[in-house]
């Protein structure tokens, strides 16, 4: 696993037999760039199998093992895990699960939420008809601690899959029966249950409402709920939304979806406006396009494709970091409540240009919203950061300083205020309103 800070963790385990005893057993965690330290060991004969390793959200992992005897039973309680920091490690703590037996490499699935909560999926025993039954079970419990939230357990012959952490502090989940049929099922903060569709197989999340899955042998795509995962560095059971074993990016699934469709809808009418025209012709004498001409269409594919979106309406959005917002293109570790000028509208991140896979755009809180509807409406400054910055790369400055933008409208105030080029651009980039003279209204442009 890769957390946010670019390290990479591996388990690996130790042992030494005599005559087919377990005399000795040393569970380490490795870390590169770095080195190992001892996560548990013991003489009981018994082995520590290596599990899944999360990110804990704050720099550090959740690192956990399965106990598992040479000889019948197997412990009450014997998935383990602690937190560990700086190469600290916490006090080990049981998951709450209490499986008929274990194996190597089948432990508990794991996803991290917001504020500091883990949830996890595995099988547990209940008793059913007063007998000793296996059955799945959701658990979500606080990652430093070990303390249950709640837990949820399934019915005989239902197995449960983690889809995602969501925002809020909910959980998305699958239960599959007997006949492979998903249920996709959302879990409320207090782990109450919603069912929210059901009558394929294989289900499996892509995005904006949008699943993929099979209806019998045919493979199908499928309109179903929206799933917006938590603003956290491990939402899902792969990682990252790209499924990747990595910490990075996070992301802000729900502004993500309502952003790229603004774009995506402004910009058919801007294609054919006089600001497209405008852009074009200002940004093509720039320098970086000497060898690689500007591109409409490439821009908009930088903005739907290689840009992400966070919502500082969102409290939890103002804890993430520039390194994890940016996938690490943007490597310092400095918070985005720091980063972020008062009283600003937008920013966007020094990862900027077509070289890059993971620039991010920050809207401050209520811009999205059009809260204050005396500014350019969020559209407008959709395109000022898209096109201007995360694709050309050009500071303010630069932008203020362009002779074309300046014949066609463009000015600014002492003290220079980028919120001027969100206004001009939504004058169809014809005018600067409340610097020009004569008539120059905001949001004036058709598109």
């Amino acid at each position: 696993m890769i957390n946010t800070d670019g390290t990479a963790y591996a388990e690996y385990e130790v042992r030494t037999t005599n005559n087919n005893v377990i005399t000795s057993d040393l569970l380490y965690l490795y870390s590169s760039p770095g080195s190992g330290v001892l996560l548990s060991s013991t003489t009981q004969d018994e082995a520590l199998l290596p599990g899944p390793i999360i990110p804990d959200g704050q720099g550090g992992i959740l690192a956990t093992w399965t106990i598992s005897p040479s000889n019948p039973p197997v412990l009450q309680y014997p998935y383990q895990a602690a937190d560990v920091s700086a190469g600290v490690v916490g006090t080990p703590y049981n998951l709450p699960f209490s499986p008929q037996s274990v194996t190597p490499f089948q432990s508990p699935t794991l996803v991290l939420g917001e504020n500091g909560t883990a949830f996890a999926t595995g099988s547990t025993t209940a008793t059913i008809n007063g007998a000793q039954t296996s059955v799945g079970q959701i658990a979500s419990f606080n990652l430093g601690s070990g303390a249950p939230n709640w837990t949820y357990q399934a019915a005989t012959g239902i197995t449960l899959g983690l889809i995602a952490a969501t925002q809020g502090g909910g959980l998305s989940a699958k239960m599959t029966d007997s006949q492979n049929i998903d249920t996709v099922v959302s879990f409320d903060t207090s782990g109450n249950p919603t069912t929210d569709f059901s009558g394929f197989s294989q289900l499996t999340y892509l995005t904006n409402g949008i699943w993929f899955g099979f209806s019998g042998n045919i493979a199908t795509g499928v309109a179903g709920n929206t799933i917006w995962a938590s603003l956290s560095s491990n939402a899902l059971p792969l990682g990252n939304v790209f499924f990747q074993r990595s910490a990075l990016p996070v992301l802000d699934s729900k502004t993500n979806d309502s952003v790229k469709s603004m774009l995506t809808t402004a910009s058919t009418g801007l294609k054919t406006a006089n600001c497209a025209k405008v852009l074009n012709a200002g940004l093509s004498i720039q320098t970086q396009f000497a060898n690689s001409p500007y591109s409409f269409d490439q821009a908009i594919m930088k903005g739907t494709k290689m840009t992400n979106y966070f919502d500082l309406s969102n409290s939890s959005t103002a804890n993430l970091t520039r390194r994890q917002i940016t996938g690490g293109e943007d490597p310092f570790d400095q918070a985005l409540s720091d980063y972020f000028p008062k009283g600003g509208n937008a920013l966007t991140t020094n990862n900027s240009g077509i070289q890059y896979k993971y620039t991010a755009v920050v809207f401050g809180a209520g811009v999205l919203a059009w809260q204050n509807q005396s500014n350019a409406k969020p559209k407008y400054t959709l395109v000022h950061e898209v096109f201007l910055h995360a694709y050309a790369n050009q500071s303010d400055t630069g932008i203020f300083s362009n002779s074309v933008f300046q014949t066609n409208g463009l000015l600014n105030t002492n003290p220079s205020s980028s919120t001027n080029i969100s206004n001009w651009i939504s004058t169809d980039c014809k005018c600067t309103p409340g610097v020009s003279t004569g008539t120059c209204n905001i949001n004036s442009a058709s598109w």
